[in-house]
């Protein structure tokens, strides 16, 4: 990272108003203005990744399976069940569910939880 004043190659750069212009600056140029933001340690490549990793790893909703209807399908004719009684069971209307059992509706999650518990089925990877 360069200073926008001098233009030093540095790890630390400061947020710093000189002037009423907002740049980031090396720490000698910081002592020329009112500093804003002190700099935070520039972390290595590796642990930049890492950290992103494990972000999106928290952050990442969870997939289902590609063939979650075919597998609801199969279950319901399995538990000789109704989609309508489901349906009413599960609080949706009963086209809602017909297009989720087609394959034309990915459920949300909460539906498709619901859907594993009663068909005792696993619709997630």
């Amino acid at each position: 990272m360069n200073c926008e004043l001098c233009g030093v190659t540095t790890d630390k750069l400061y947020l710093v108003d000189i002037e009423g212009s907002k740049m980031y600056v090396c720490e000698k140029c910081a002592k020329l203005g009112k500093i804003i933001e002190m700099p935070s340690t520039k972390i290595s490549n590796e642990n930049a990744k890492e950290k992103i990793e494990k972000e999106l790893s928290e952050n990442a909703e969870p997939l289902i399976r590609s063939d979650y209807a075919k597998v609801l399908t199969d279950s319901l004719v399995h538990k000789k069940l109704k989609i309508e009684d489901l349906a009413r069971r599960l609080g949706v209307s009963e086209s809602y569910l017909r297009k989720v059992f087609g394959g034309r509706i990915v459920p949300d999650e909460n539906l498709a939880k619901k859907l594993e518990k009663i068909l005792e089925v696993e619709l997630y990877y």
